[in-house]
């Protein structure tokens, strides 16, 4: 199913699944870095840059944007065990998760609207792009404030949509983990019990 405009692909990828990706797919503009001003470059369906001069035709082009892989996990398990020492027992419990991809919503950058209200949303903004030269060292584009001359809006979607920002979402983790301790049967025996664990 195509896509009617561009922004539904990238934000609600299930609605308009393409074939032969999997439905639970996460899409993304190829990222082709920054500028020497210090602006977001991708390349368009062709592989050619696209720089500030013709973002609206070529990131509205859905050709352009490109599927990175499932948001849903292609394997996962868990694994449970128990290790006993003397009297000690230590039952620890994994759960692992992979293959599948996540977009990282927490990027480098400060808004700030018409009326004056400024929201930034991650202390990487400090390695933005400052001078000439900076687009050799990071991937964190200039600022342009909204309501200046050289605002652009289609710049901040590239930038938050490209496949920079798409993160590998496999991950190990502990459910549970406890550790036991078994009593003396000398101490139980008073207080009338066979067995208990601390």
């Amino acid at each position: 199913v195509e896509a009617p405009v561009y922004i539904l692909q990238l934000d609600y990828p299930q609605a308009s699944p393409r074939k032969g990706n999997t439905y639970t797919g996460i899409y993304a503009f190829n990222w082709a870095g920054l500028s020497d001003q210090g602006d977001p470059l991708i390349y368009d369906a062709q592989g050619k840059v696209i720089n500030d001069d013709n973002y609206l035709t070529a990131y509205a082009d859905l050709d352009a944007i490109h599927y990175n892989g499932p948001t849903s996990p292609v394997y996962n398990g868990s694994w449970n065990n128990t290790f006993s020492y003397g009297d000690f027992e230590l039952s620890v419990m994994l759960l692992y998760a992979g293959g599948h991809k996540i977009r990282n919503t927490n990027i480098p950058a400060i808004n700030m609207s018409s009326n004056g209200v400024v929201t930034m949303t991650s202390k990487d903004i400090r390695k933005r792009w400052k001078k000439e030269g900076d687009e050799n060292l990071t991937d964190i584009p200039r600022l342009r404030f909204q309501g200046t001359v050289d605002y652009n809006y289609q710049r901040e979607t590239i930038y938050d949509k490209a496949d920079i920002h798409i993160l590998d979402a496999s991950h190990i983790k502990f459910r549970n983990i406890s550790l036991s301790y078994k009593l003396p049967e000398t101490v139980l025996s008073g207080i009338g019990l066979r067995a208990a664990r601390l």
